[in-house]
């Protein structure tokens, strides 16, 4: 269970990486939050104010950008595209290779019905392996400046059912799909 400060502090981090700023940075706004709340236990809220709120202050304070950057450009790259369309090329594989297993005849592009199974999957748990690579990105870390320790918080339990679910769903798709064509 998070504690009010966990939580401000979570919401904190958020915005403030939203804004683009270093790691020491955003750092030491959280030990400073930290540090307050266990010094005065006082709610972070009543201190700081709203995390969004506290972030703006922050970031003017550092003379970053005043508006956060915008979702959409973090969400619309080369990069969600090349997933995507991994994705999609996975899951089409993959259907059509248990089709053409039902069907007793070659895939499309003329691979084997197994060849099209077989790399469907792989570039489907190749996605799902590299997504939760970068959902644990490393590059910008946010260490404690008292302890050294990172201070970003633990992927939520319900990141990795999410990142499986795709290729569970393409292949169960493509199992019904053949079943339903015998």
């Amino acid at each position: 269970m998070s504690t009010p400060v966990q939580t401000y502090t979570e919401e904190l981090l958020l915005a403030l990486r939203l804004r683009d700023l270093p790691g020491p940075q955003i750092a030491e706004a959280l030990a400073e939050v930290q540090s307050h709340v266990a010094e005065t236990g006082e709610d972070p809220r009543e201190a700081f104010g709203p995390p969004r709120a506290y972030a703006q202050e922050v970031a003017a304070a550092l003379g970053a950008p005043k508006a956060p950057r915008a979702v959409w450009r973090g969400v619309l790259t080369w990069s969600t595209a090349a997933y995507g369309l991994g994705g999609v090329v996975g899951a089409w594989l993959t259907v059509n290779g248990v089709l053409a297993l039902a069907a007793g005849r070659q895939s499309a592009l003329g691979l084997w019905p197994w060849v099209s199974l077989l790399l469907g999957l792989a570039v489907l748990i190749a996605l799902t392996v590299s997504l939760g690579h970068l959902a644990r990105r490393q590059d910008v870390p946010v260490l404690d400046p008292l302890t050294g320790e990172d201070m970003t918080p633990p992927l939520p339990r319900w990141l990795l059912p999410a990142m499986i679910s795709p290729p569970a769903v393409a292949l169960l798709l493509a199992a019904v799909l053949g079943l339903a064509q015998r």
